[in-house]
C-alpha cells in the first residue's frame, strides 16, 4: 500500500507541471516521439517529461552552461555535449524548478539581449536542403543550440504527401556563415 501511495505521490508531480504549462499562452501538451509528454508553443519545443522522474529542456548551450553551473540542471542525460539540459524530479522543490525553467524557455529572455544583433534584411537563404522535413528538422535543432534563428520550408501538401518534396533550411543572410559553420559535423544528403 505504501509503494502504491508514493506512486501517485509522484505521478502527481507531472500532472502538476503539465498543468501550469498548459495554462501559459499558446502551449500545447502532446505524446513525445521518444517516450513521455512534450510541451510546444507553435512548432518550438518547450522540453518534455518522462513520466514525473526526469524533465529535458533545450537551450542555447551557453544558456546550459549557466545553468549547470548554477546547479539548476544537468546536462542531458543521453546527450551532454548539446544545449539540452536533464533535471531530475524527487519532490515539490524540483517540480518548482522544472516548471522555472520550463518558463525561462518560454520566456526566451536571452533572445531581447540588446547586444544580440538584430534583423538587418528581410532575406532569408537556403544553407541546406535535406530529402525530408525530419532531417531538416534535426539540423533545425543544431541551429537553435547554437543561437541561429531558422525555419524550415517544405511543401508536402499540408502534410498528406510527406514524401513529395525536401525541406529546406532557410537563415538570414548576415547568419549563413555561422549557420554553415554550425551544420559542419552533420553530412550533407546524398545527392
Amino acid at each position: 500500500m505504501i509503494e502504491c501511495r508514493a506512486a501517485n505521490m509522484a505521478d502527481s508531480f507531472a500532472t502538476r507541471i503539465a498543468r501550469e504549462l498548459g495554462s501559459w499562452d499558446g502551449v500545447v501538451a502532446a505524446p513525445h516521439r521518444f517516450g513521455g509528454l512534450e510541451f510546444r508553443v507553435g512548432r518550438r519545443e518547450l522540453g518534455h517529461l518522462h513520466g514525473s522522474r526526469l524533465a529535458d529542456l533545450p537551450f542555447p548551450v551557453a544558456i546550459r552552461n549557466q545553468l549547470v553551473a548554477a546547479g539548476r540542471a544537468e546536462r542531458h542525460h543521453i546527450l551532454p555535449d548539446s544545449g539540452w539540459v536533464s533535471v531530475r524530479i524527487r519532490g515539490d522543490d524540483d517540480v518548482r524548478v522544472v516548471v522555472e525553467l520550463f518558463r525561462l524557455n518560454y520566456d526566451r529572455p536571452w533572445l531581447a539581449d540588446p547586444r544580440r544583433p538584430r534583423l538587418k534584411s528581410p532575406a532569408l537563404i537556403v544553407v541546406r536542403t535535406f530529402s525530408s522535413a525530419a532531417d531538416a528538422g534535426i539540423a533545425k535543432g543544431v541551429l537553435d543550440e547554437a543561437g541561429i534563428d531558422s525555419m524550415i520550408r517544405s511543401d508536402n501538401a499540408g502534410g498528406m504527401y510527406p514524401a513529395l518534396a525536401g525541406a529546406d533550411l532557410l537563415v538570414r543572410e548576415e547568419d549563413a556563415k555561422r549557420a554553415l559553420e554550425a551544420l559542419e559535423p552533420i553530412p550533407p544528403p546524398p545527392s
